[in-house]
Formats: structure tokens, C-alpha cells, sequence
């Protein structure tokens, strides 16, 4: 069931799931740690899912918006993950990415290591998903850990009207999401 949230239009179009309403990953993250949304830190809140890459420009203007809004906003109760997906299958090279991506965007919530950019690897992470159709795409998850908004791309500071729009849109929905009273299943 939808829930009537903000409904301002992705610039690329959207991505979708394929016969499911939950994120089902369990990926690690550089520790080496499993992380899933069934995770008591995630249960009963809403959560933002960021699919990005180190190597994305847009997805790096999202990352530093959203370290500082996660930094604003963590004591509403509400959480932020990222899944990274990068441009080697080399778990080495993926930990040093996704380090020097946390220290040079003030990034205090989880990355996770979802594997090599690609279809194969999106599939393996992310059944669920049916088209990831670019980076970032950005998941907000429910406090019944149901994804309820998917938005696909990012409209940067540098796109003026447009980026008050997804800012104004983003906080809409997290705001709509912060006030349902439901509890995780």
C-alpha cells in the first residue's frame, strides 16, 4: 500500500522492487561487521537506504548532504545506511574507498560493502530490486522496515531550484514517514 508522501518526479525516472516491499541485504561493512535492517539499531525506525559509489560524483554531493542531515536529524530516530558499490571487486580496495569516503564527507552512519558496480552484483545484494537505473538512489524505509519512497538520482546544490525541491521533498517524506505511529513487525 502507498503511502501519500511528497511526490516530486526523479530526473532519470525510478527504481522499483520486484515483487517484495522490504530490503532484504545483509552486507558488511569495513570492519567486516553484517549489517541488515533487521539490525536492532534499524528496528522500529525510519531508515534512509543511500545506493551509491565512491566514484560518483552525484552520489558525493548526496553523501555530504546527507552527513550533515544525519547529523541534525540521528536523535529524531531515524537512521541512514549506505550501499556501496564500487568499481573493483577487491574487498581491500572497497574498505579504503569507502574509509576515505567517511572521513572526507563527516560520514558517521554505516557503509556497507555491496560489492562491484553492475547489474550481477546489484542482483546478488539486492534481489529485491528490480532497476537501479543510476547512483545515487535513495530507499526510505518505513518504521515497519516497508520501503515507502524510492527516489533515483540526486539534484545537486548546483541545480538551484531544483535542489530546494528534493530538499524540501526529502524532509517531507522523512517528516510524513517520522510521524506515523507504527511499530517494526
Amino acid at each position: 500500500m502507498s503511502l501519500p508522501l511528497p511526490t516530486a518526479a526523479p530526473l532519470r525516472g525510478h527504481s522499483t522492487l520486484r515483487g517484495a516491499d522490504r530490503l532484504g541485504f545483509r552486507l558488511p561493512n569495513a570492519d567486516g561487521q553484517e549489517i541488515s535492517l533487521a539490525d536492532e539499531r534499524y528496528r522500529g525506525k525510519v531508515v534512509i537506504v543511500s545506493i551509491l559509489g565512491t566514484w560518483c560524483p552525484n552520489c558525493l554531493d548526496e553523501a555530504q548532504y546527507l552527513a550533515q542531515w544525519y547529523r541534525e536529524n540521528r536523535e529524531r530516530g531515524v537512521e541512514i545506511v549506505g550501499l556501496s558499490f564500487e568499481r573493483k571487486d577487491d574487498l581491500d580496495y572497497a574498505k579504503a574507498a569507502v574509509g576515505s569516503f567517511k572521513k572526507r564527507y563527516g560520514v558517521e552512519y554505516e557503509v556497507l560493502l555491496a560489492g562491484k558496480v553492475g547489474d550481477a552484483s546489484v542482483a546478488k545484494a539486492l534481489p529485491e530490486v528490480d532497476r537501479l537505473l543510476s547512483y545515487p538512489a535513495t530507499f526510505f524505509v518505513d518504521k515497519k522496515g516497508k520501503v515507502a519512497k524510492i527516489y533515483t538520482g540526486f539534484s545537486s546544490p548546483a541545480t538551484g531550484l531544483f535542489y530546494e525541491e528534493w530538499e524540501k521533498d526529502f524532509n517531507d517524506v522523512v517528516n510524513k514517514l517520522m510521524e506515523i505511529k507504527n511499530r517494526a513487525v
